[in-house]
């Protein structure tokens, strides 16, 4: 006899002939995310796994595919890695405390805390963020100018480099196909498309907010965006980052149970 309480837990059969396990709503949303991480994690690793041995089986056009795709998922992650550590790098440089730091976008798959930063791994191998706060606003034109300008150009230094190694004299002529097309092309390439992408004033893409003020600041803008607003900005741009740092700094020490701490901090920069 099924209780009016029970219709308010989610019911799982772990075998056919095992009793249902009921779930409440946490535990059941914990337990659907926790699947889901799998589930991508082992598409993931299959998915690599496939790019690496297609690489080396002689399937001819396919094997050259196969291996421009994984140079393409390997380095659109590297770029991703170093483009971040490039705005938490210069924003630590400048005095600020970097709170955040994702390698990635979408789900969640890996975070842990050292010190006042998070670290994020997503699932989806592009973009990225760093939500960093300046602690102070003296010249904060300059410094928000030049922690977002360090992402793409750790981009551009990695670029660079993949060409003065391995393609500066050694272009593909064509007569060889896919199979002259190395890692350091792929490398150049990638990271030149990641530049191009960053630097080139755009709107329109979630998450790419600018590492100072983080989730307060303009939504949607790309790197490019925020260094024209870090010089050309209005007043009401400069108080929304220190909005947004404040909002940083409360949510950190909440986070903590430092309640008084949060509330001294939201009253004395925005009382």
């Amino acid at each position: 006899m099924e209780s009016q309480d029970d219709s308010a837990f989610h019911k799982y059969h772990p075998s056919i002939r095992g009793e249902a396990e009921l779930y409440c709503q946490v535990c059941w949303a914990r337990r659907e995310r926790r699947i889901q991480k799998q589930s991508i994690g082992f598409t993931a690793i299959v998915v690599l796994l496939g790019l690496s041995l297609a690489t080396v089986l002689p399937l001819g056009r396919g094997s050259a595919l196969a291996q421009l795709a994984l140079y393409i998922v390997v380095f659109e992650f590297l770029g991703t890695i170093l483009h971040e550590f490039g705005h938490a790098g210069m924003a630590r440089l400048l005095g600020m405390r970097v709170y955040e730091i994702s390698f990635g976008s979408g789900m969640v798959l890996w975070s842990k805390r050292v010190g006042y930063t998070r670290w994020m791994l997503c699932n989806y191998p592009i973009c990225g963020h760093v939500l960093a706060s300046a602690q102070s606003f003296v010249f904060i034109r300059l410094r928000e100018f030049l922690v977002t300008a360090a992402g793409p150009g750790m981009n551009a230094i990695l670029a660079l480099v993949a060409y003065y190694v391995g393609v500066k004299g050694n272009w593909p002529s064509g007569d060889g196909g896919l199979a002259e097309i190395t890692a350091w092309h792929m490398m150049f390439m990638v990271n030149c498309v990641i530049v191009v992408f960053n630097v080139v004033p755009m709107y329109g893409w979630r998450g790419l907010d600018g590492p100072v003020g983080g989730e307060n600041r303009v939504v949607g803008a790309n790197d490019g965006m925020l260094m024209l607003m870090a010089v050309f900005g209005s007043r009401r741009v400069i108080e929304g980052w220190k909005q947004g740092c404040t909002a940083l700094d409360v949510r950190y020490h909440l986070e903590r149970g430092e309640y008084e701490t949060a509330v001294e901090l939201a009253g004395g920069r925005l009382g």
